[in-house]
């Protein structure tokens, strides 16, 4: 993982009964959001959840809006 990027990978999303849980690479001891939207090219970026500081090389995020609609995510590094 590239520690100065600004945008981070998603490596895997699953459906779960709380909702989808999302996992992408991530910087130990920084912070990042997910966010969502409802189509791949348009739409508002819709923040999910509050930052979650990073403890290792990847971070999960669990949106519970999520299990009965298609999403799309994206991972931001934040401040």
């Amino acid at each position: 993982t590239d520690a100065t990027s600004v945008i981070f990978r998603v490596l895997s999303t699953k459906v779960t009964a709380g909702g989808t849980v999302v996992t992408a690479e991530a910087a130990p001891g920084r912070r990042f959001q997910l966010a969502s939207r409802a189509e791949v090219g348009q739409g508002t970026w819709v923040n999910v959840g509050a930052p979650v500081t990073a403890s290792g090389e990847t971070v999960q995020f669990t949106d519970p809006a999520s299990k009965e609609t298609a999403r799309f995510y994206r991972v931001q590094q934040v401040p």
